[in-house]
């Protein structure tokens, strides 16, 4: 199978583990990935494989399912536990309903069947590589988000202009309630933030209005509420506190 730059990049930052006990199907793995990945590691039953995993922190899991001294399933079922976003892929040849149904309740991720081709396993792999090369990506701009978010001395938030979720939140917003991944109906600004994107529609996305919290300490302000576009699918929305008259 021939792959892109990118998979190639994508491949290359991650560390495999295989867990399984058929010598043929390793070195198979062995021939279609291990030339490509960062680190592939192998154990030969589900007990060394969850050794394996606790030591070596990889970014995916290959295994079979009906090993020695531990099953696949346990072995998943345990690494689950420890970090429930570990992406796992089964390769196994066992047609037993009742296993693959205890492998979908887990949520095995993907599944391939033996005999497999190298260039099945390393498309598959490719695959998840680029997902997960895609959500490293993701986790770093949001950090770099929070810390421009920080720098400001207003509330300040990136909300995701499809979906209306907010994305980052500096401290300040969050003390508001606008916490990152809450929709903005769940606000309290929800309607200001309505009639603000409204009016920025026809204003070059630029507005102002203001809102009220009376009778409580951390709201006892009154807000000017302006959009700003950062990116066709981020919008920058802040407020420039104002304490309320008594």
């Amino acid at each position: 199978m021939n792959i892109s730059d990118e998979q190639r990049a994508s491949l290359s930052g991650i560390t495999v583990l295989y867990v399984e006990d058929d010598p043929v199907a390793l070195v198979l793995a062995r021939a279609a990935i291990e030339s490509v990945v960062r680190t592939l590691h192998v154990a030969e039953n589900g007990r060394d494989g969850l050794m394996a995993f606790v030591r070596f922190h990889p970014d995916l899991v290959l295994t079979d399912i009906r090993m020695p001294k531990m099953d696949g399933i346990a072995m998943a079922t345990a690494m689950r536990e420890m970090r429930p976003d570990i992406p796992i892929i089964v390769i196994t040849s066992l047609d037993d309903p009742d296993l693959l149904r205890r492998a979908i309740k887990i949520g095995i991720d993907s599944y391939l069947a033996k005999p497999f081709r190298p260039d099945e396993l390393l498309g598959v792999v490719a695959r998840f590589a680029a997902a997960q090369r895609h959500r490293l990506d993701l986790e770093k701009q949001k950090r770099l988000n929070e810390l421009l978010l920080d720098s400001l001395p207003n509330p300040a938030m990136l909300i995701q202009r499809s979906q209306g979720r907010i994305q980052s939140a500096n401290g300040f917003a969050v003390r508001l309630g606008l916490v990152p991944g809450l929709g903005m109906a769940e606000t309290p600004f929800a309607e200001v933030f309505r009639q603000a994107g409204l009016d920025a529609l026809l204003d070059d996305f630029h507005s102002g209005t203001h809102v009220d919290f009376p009778g409580v300490a951390a709201f006892d302000r009154r807000w000017d509420v302006n959009i700003d576009p950062v990116t066709d699918s981020l919008l920058l929305r802040f407020s420039a506190a104002k304490v309320m008259a008594r």
